[in-house]
């Protein structure tokens, strides 16, 4: 059975559990960590974590629910006020696949998660064909086997 979530619920589980961490975030990199934990989740279990897909944008994957959320006190202050419903609905395995993605990708900055994302042979440069065509989702199987080869067997 697949889970899949808002991805505005997901982000704001991600951005506590940053704050928790005390790891600075901005809109950049919530969509990048928002990335790396759809590809974790998707490498370990096969299922995606949400039901929106990551667009392939010029400064690699995006959420467009979540650049398009706005606020007047800021996307992460919205975030970290966002009443998520994830929590209950996560699995354990889940969480910890979080955490250990947090724990792995959230002590960079945005800059160079916005860099790795689009490192050649990854799933942003073979979907755009290296940068050539973009605005397009980014295919799941691309995702799955990129993190695979990230990722120890959890």
């Amino acid at each position: 059975m697949s889970l899949e979530l808002d991805v505005i619920d997901v982000a704001s589980y991600i951005t506590k559990a940053c704050a928790n961490k005390n790891f600075f975030v901005n809109l950049t990199k919530i969509q990048k960590l928002v990335f790396c934990v759809y590809g974790a989740v998707l490498a370990t279990s096969g299922e995606r974590i949400c039901k929106e897909h990551p667009i392939a944008q010029p400064h690699g994957p995006v959420f467009t629910s979540i650049y398009n959320l706005h606020s007047a006190d800021g996307i992460v202050e919205a975030l970290l006020a966002h009443k998520e419903k994830v929590e209950n609905k996560l699995t354990s395995l889940q969480k910890h696949i979080i955490e250990i993605t947090i724990d792995m990708f959230g002590k960079y900055n945005a800059g160079t998660l916005v860099n790795w994302t689009k490192t050649e042979e990854g799933p942003w440069d073979q979907a755009t064909k290296g940068g050539r065509k973009v605005h397009i989702v980014i295919a799941d199987n691309l995702i799955a086997e990129y993190f695979k080869t990230l990722l120890e067997p959890v």
